[in-house]
């Protein structure tokens, strides 16, 4: 299995591709944990992005909240990734 990375601000312009991509090319990533505000806008962006809903569910963690909250930044790490990706600007 690959490298498990977290996403933080999965919904921007920038970073909602990088994590379609890992998604869509999911023999190569560990399943990816993404911290957004609003969990189904990052689901409608990734079907959008051409991420079928039965991937999202198997394939991706989200935890709701802010990126400045302690506790939900507390719950991405518990998911032990390798790599964080931000996308907060």
């Amino acid at each position: 299995m690959g490298t498990k990375a977290a996403f933080i601000g999965a919904t921007g312009a920038t970073l909602r591709h990088v994590l379609a991509w890992t998604l869509l090319d999911g023999h190569q990533a560990a399943a990816p944990i993404s911290v957004v505000r609003n969990h189904e806008k990052l689901k409608k962006i990734l079907l959008d992005l051409g991420v079928p809903e039965e991937i999202q569910k198997s394939h991706l963690t989200i935890v709701e909240g802010s990126s400045r909250d302690v506790s939900t930044v507390r719950k991405l790490l518990l998911n032990d990734p390798e790599v964080i990706f931000s996308g907060i600007t």
